[in-house]
Order: structure tokens, then sequence, then C-alpha cells
């Protein structure tokens, strides 16, 4: 495959390389009481009844605002291999935005008699991809199989699960469970909600297509995503590497360079610069009184720039490119400019620079079982040390009572979409039906009134 001239390689390479943390992870098998009495579910006797549960569906794809709304359904036993799950927090990413709105390559499907609907009538699309849920029971064969038990905590392994529900039953083998309690006591519900994709995306950048070295240096665009600071994070306290992070112009930039710069605070070396930086001929006209070519000499200081990460493409990341050395790495997870990525044939013929697409649900459609748990609970466990920071958050919480179509929990679950799509936000936005872990849980807030500025 080319792109434009340059050579792409595939979207995922070889397995994770093995790393090591420095450290154990525990599985404490002990744990479930304490966590039966965190989560509000449903005890053994109880759970062969059907239980009341409620969604965020759509029934065609267009505007979040438009065509999400909730949904009351009566979800019945886990058949032999599957496990029902209560749901304590579903994220609410930029990507499932473009799943709704029909243009995401990954999408989920309709589902009928699950959701209490006819044989005859059309199904319903529950959103949400990413969340943290507690099992609540197994099938006759699930626990033999998955290892699970009613209290542990899980992720999901497999794509558009619809997480955006109070309860679902799905597949044992579509769970991961995380390991909390013991050494990772600490974690949260907001913790768990986050290793399926972000942190996962960048770790698996920053460790599968360069053999980076204490004291190497990485340059990637959006550095202010929730992507770009988990890689900030893992290149400076788990890799010992030094980022060039560059961002879009914006007010109050000066706070977001202090909040990227003590993400990478412990590690080798932070830089935040601007696109204009970067790309500025006249030093009068920038911040560090260097011009762009000269800035980037004094950073690299002789040494190689093996990888690029870009969610951005377009001009930005031609300008970025420039600055790869020989046989370096692009590596595209996103492409937020909506133009296309021009990469100029030189880098090619005469660097060796070569293209690669990144997907984490591929990574994990390709992966064993035990992998995929292995990448998160690695992930989980920093987050449990205070070795990887999540975003600053926005808890929604939706009401565990109501009927179908428009009401107070329609409304929430659109304003909180909205919200997620909103630029210089800072914040990530989650979705919850109750507060299952009572006290517990994350506090939460109300999402930004839906506008015409921030309807997606």
């Amino acid at each position: 495959m080319s792109v434009m001239g340059i050579r792409a390689v595939s979207c995922v390479r070889a397995a994770c390389r093995p790393f090591n943390v420095g450290f154990p992870l525990r599985v404490d098998r002990a744990i479930a009481g304490n966590f039966q009495q965190r989560a509000t579910f449903a005890s053994s006797s109880s759970s062969r009844a059907a239980i009341t549960a409620r969604a965020i569906v759509y029934e065609t794809h267009g505007e979040p605002s438009d065509v999400l709304r909730t949904h009351t359904f009566s979800l019945s036993d886990p058949s032999a291999t599957q496990v029902r799950l209560r749901v304590l927090l579903a994220s609410c990413n930029p990507a499932d935005t473009n799943v709704v709105q029909g243009s995401y390559p990954s999408r989920p499907s309709r589902r009928t008699t699950y959701l209490g609907l006819g044989e005859g009538e059309e199904g319903l699309f529950v959103g949400g991809n990413e969340g943290v849920a507690v099992v609540e029971a197994l099938g006759s064969q699930a626990a033999a199989t998955s290892g699970l038990k009613e209290g542990d905590w899980v992720s999901f392994g497999r794509a558009q699960v619809g997480t955006w529900a109070s309860h679902m039953v799905c597949e044992a083998s579509d769970v991961v469970r995380l390991e909390v309690g013991g050494d990772n006591e600490s974690i949260t519900d907001v913790m768990a909600c986050n290793v399926m994709v972000n942190p996962a995306t960048a770790f698996c950048m920053l460790t599968e297509f360069q053999k980076l070295q204490k004291g190497d240096i990485v340059i990637q665009n959006a550095a202010n995503s929730a992507v770009g600071q988990y890689v900030i994070q893992i290149a400076a306290k788990q890799l010992g590497v030094e980022t060039i992070n560059l961002v879009r112009e914006r007010p109050h930039l000066d706070e977001l360079r202090s909040q990227l710069k003590n993400l990478g605070k412990g590690g080798p070396g932070t830089h935040i610069l601007t696109y204009q930086e970067l790309t500025a001929r006249d030093a009068s006209t920038s911040s560090f009184g260097k011009t762009g070519k000269d800035l980037m000499k004094a950073l690299l200081n002789g040494r190689k720039l093996k990888l690029g990460l870009n969610a951005v493409s377009g001009r930005d990341t031609t300008d970025m490119l420039k600055y790869l050395s020989e046989s370096a790495s692009l590596v595209t997870y996103g492409a937020m400019s909506r133009s296309p990525l021009s990469l100029p044939a030189s880098l090619q013929i005469f660097r060796d620079v070569t293209a690669h697409g990144f997907w984490q649900t591929r990574w994990y459609a390709q992966r064993p079982h035990d992998e995929r748990g292995r990448l998160m609970n690695r992930l989980l466990a920093w987050m449990g040390r205070g070795e990887l920071q999540v975003p600053p958050s926005g808890v929604v919480e939706l009401p565990l009572e109501g009927g179908n179509g428009e009401g107070r929990g329609t409304e929430l679950a659109r304003r909180t979409v909205a919200a997620s799509m909103r630029g210089f936000s800072g914040k990530k936005w989650y979705l919850r039906f109750g507060n299952p872990l009572g006290g517990k849980g994350t506090k939460d807030e109300e999402p930004p009134a839906l506008s015409e500025g921030n309807k997606q």
C-alpha cells in the first residue's frame, strides 16, 4: 500500500515486545467481597430473575444530539458462556460520535430481542465502546472457561459491545478481568474505564515500531489529546524517552505548556511547541527566540528522531515530518484536520522513512485474550502507583428509572456526547446510570448545555 508516494506498512506489527516494568503485577483473588460491598449488584439468588436495564440507543445513524435516546428493557439471565454485567462507568470518546454518525469503520450490530423488541421489528444500536463493569452473574460454563467470578471488575477486549447501559450481557470472552484490590486498592472507576483505548494506543505506538532506548527522542502532534498525554507520561516515566510535543495556538497556552510538562516530570525532557513555532522563519515571532529550524536543532542536539506520532495529518504533519531521521517511522492514528496525509517522496527515497497506520481495535482483534489482559493490567498498575495520570474527568449520572425516548436521560446523554467533541475542553466525559458505587464513585457533574456551537 502506498500513501502519496511513501511506502505504507501494515497497521499492526508484531506483538508488543517484552517490557520489564520493574515490579510484579499481583492478582489478589480474595478481593471479591470488598468490591461486592462497593458495587450494588444482584445477589446469586436474584440473578436468576430478569432485571430492568437502561441503555442509550439510536435507530439510524446521524448527529448524536438528534438520534440518541434512552431505552428501558428487561435483561434476563446470561446463557452458558455469557456474563451479566453492571456497568460502573462508560467513556464518551470522539470515536463514539463518529460511530453514531456512521463514519467510523467499526460499528455495533443491531439488537432486537436483546432489547425487548419483537422479531419483526428493526433493531437498535447501543452506543459505547469503552467502559468498566462488575460481574453480576455468570452462565453455567462461563466461570470455568474464563476464570471470572461475581464481583470481578472487567474491561472489554472487543469493540462496540455497547457500554452506554446500566447492565449488559455479553460473552465471557469479550471481557478482560482487571486486577483491582491488593496492591491496586487505589484504583478508581475512572482509571479502570480508561485502560482499553487511549493509554493502550500510546504504549503500543511507542513500543512496536522502533526500538527506543533511554535518552532517545520522539515527536508527536495533538500532544494535548488524551493519547498525547499518555504518550508524554509513558515515554518519560517508563521508557526514559524525551518528547517534542506539538499543539495548536490557543488561549491560556502557558497553562497548557505547564500542564503537559508536568506530566513528563521526572523524565529526560518534555518540550511543548506550537505549530507556528515549529515553522517560524523569523526568530522574533517565536517565544523561544529561535527559528523553527534552529529550535529543533537545539532540541535534537545531534540525536536521531526515529519516531513521529500523527493524529492530525494535513500540512502540520508534513512540516513535522521534515525532521524525521533516516529509517524513522511515522505512525498515524488519527486525522483531526480531515486533510490528506501528504508525505514528500524524498523522505522515503533518501531517508527510508516508513509510514504506518495504527488502530487499537485491530490490535485487540489480532491478539490472544491473555495478551490483551496483560496490556490493560500493566497500564492499570501504573495508574494505581500514580505513574500514569488520567485526563481531567467529567462524570454524568443518568437516571436509572424512566421510560423510552425524550426525557432527562436522553437530554443528559446528548449533552455529554456533544461535550466530548468540544475543542480546548481539556476534559474527558463519562456516562453512568445511577451511581453503582455509591459514595465510592467519582462525583458527577452537569455537562455543558447543548448549543449550536457544540451540537455535533
